[in-house]
């Protein structure tokens, strides 16, 4: 197995299993922390994610049954009261990405970029949009490490205007293995609504019905609290590249990765879902207007 593999497979354990400072510390000063490992590691972790992605839709689709013909199933009282705080900030996030999809059609719109581009862009999402499912997963993970630039890009500048003076090629690596790591939970948080169905489905006693409405209470209720679970170690985890790497104070780190997320925040919501919808609601002006 070739070295460099091997370190970029040992970092992104490393940090799974043993997160903290002295592990980035170790990371860094390997001679293997350079941007085209860094982006490597991100195109294995791409691909593997969007494969197990299409194995999770295949096997969903074999056992789940579609939510009409569920029965009417009640949660337990103690879940009820956790969901509806979730619920309540699903709706408030909803409508602050409704917001957000609304200026970027005001974008299009104002800007006259509609006029110039505008259709050529909706025929080309309806094309990529007619693909078969398991085609876009595997087109995004060969693409993500082009996505993956970009956000280093930001955040490495986010960390230079703070003071900064990290390499550019070591932070890369670094927050590598915190994408690769992210994306091991992800999967894992991913695959828990079926394999929990498929569990409560085989116990003594149990049925197929008892497993399907866990699967779909799990499904509700798991999305929103799962995200906020992932986002908050994320912030754990970014903290140290930015504060290892860059050599910032606690406090300059703890604003870096707080500004960073905030420009994932508009940068996700743009790329790639925020370019489509704006485009639509762009679209929709367009007819307005007309």
């Amino acid at each position: 197995m070739p070295a460099n593999l091997i370190s970029m497979l040992e970092a992104w354990s490393r940090v799974l299993t043993r997160p903290g400072a002295q592990t980035f510390a170790v990371l860094r000063s390997r001679s293997t922390a350079t941007l085209p490992n860094a982006l490597m590691l991100n195109l294995l972790v791409g691909v593997i994610s969007a494969l197990l992605s299409i194995l999770l839709a295949t096997l969903t689709g074999l056992w789940a049954i579609s939510p009409s013909e569920v029965e009417s199933f009640e949660p337990p009282y103690f879940l009820i009261g956790i969901t509806r705080p979730l619920f309540y900030i699903q709706h408030e996030l909803f409508q602050l990405y409704s917001g957000m999809e609304e200026l970027y059609g005001k974008l299009w719109f104002h800007t006259g970029l509609f006029d110039l581009y505008g259709n050529s862009v909706l025929h080309a999402f309806h094309r990529i949009f007619g693909l078969p499912g398991w085609l876009q997963e595997l087109a995004e993970g060969i693409s993500s490490p082009a996505r993956f630039f970009l956000l280093l890009v930001v955040y490495n500048r986010v960390a230079i205007l703070l003071g900064g003076r990290g390499q550019f090629g070591r932070f890369a690596f670094l927050v590598a293995a915190v994408g690769a790591t992210m994306a091991s939970i992800n999967v894992i948080f991913d695959f828990l609504p079926l394999a929990a169905g498929v569990i409560v489905a085989a116990l003594p006693g149990s049925s197929l019905m008892l497993g399907q409405n866990w699967y779909y209470l799990l499904i509700g209720m798991g999305s929103l609290s799962i995200s906020l679970i992932e986002t908050a170690y994320w912030f754990f985890l970014f903290y140290y590249p930015m504060r290892i790497e860059h050599g910032l104070m606690w406090w300059r780190a703890v604003a870096g990765v707080v500004f960073s997320y905030l420009l994932f925040f508009v940068l996700e919501t743009f790329v790639p879902y925020g370019i489509p919808f704006g485009v639509y609601e762009a679209a929709n002006l367009v007819r307005l207007r007309g």
